[in-house]
């Protein structure tokens, strides 16, 4: 999709949806591609009902790029690492677009390994120009999967925290 200049610009986690709970079959399928545009000099910003998961420069309607979709997967990870919802804390969607135009971003776990940080920080920089490449953010979140069998206990233990 990117490499064609498609930019989904409504990710985010209710439009993920899982085909199985079996972890030998589990995939993620995204959904909702409604608000999809080529990236032009002519692209339209999408309207959307709610901010949580938008780039900055989505919500302050500057140059869209393929990059609006990194930032917002970078929401997404940290949801599933924190299993909690992004700006949980903030009622008014007004308060979180503050946030978001502020560089502000929800805290990460003291728990959370190293490379899964960085992950999160290179997904959602303030600046378009400056998140990862996909096929760095893929490669590294490969490397945990693979290199990081703590990542189980990690994710136990935030459960823990939940009930």
């Amino acid at each position: 999709m990117h490499e064609k200049s498609i930019a989904h610009l409504d990710l985010k986690s209710p439009n993920i949806l899982i085909s199985s709970y079996d972890p030998s079959e589990t995939c993620a399928k995204l959904t909702d591609f409604g608000t999809s545009d080529h990236i032009n000099d002519s692209s339209v910003f999408p309207t959307v009902d709610n901010p949580v998961w938008l780039a900055p420069e989505i919500i302050n309607k500057e140059i869209l790029s393929v990059k609006a979709d990194t930032y917002s997967y970078g929401v997404v990870l940290w949801e599933l690492l924190c299993r909690d919802k992004y700006f949980s804390e903030l009622t008014f969607m007004v308060d979180i677009v503050d946030q978001i135009r502020a560089g502000i971003r929800p805290t990460i776990p003291a728990h959370c390994p190293e490379i899964y940080k960085e992950v999160l920080t290179s997904c959602w920089h303030q600046i378009p120009w400056n998140r990862a490449e996909w096929p760095w953010v893929i490669t590294k979140l490969n490397e945990i999967l693979v290199d990081d069998p703590k990542m189980e206990e990690i994710f136990s233990a935030i459960d823990e925290e939940k009930l």
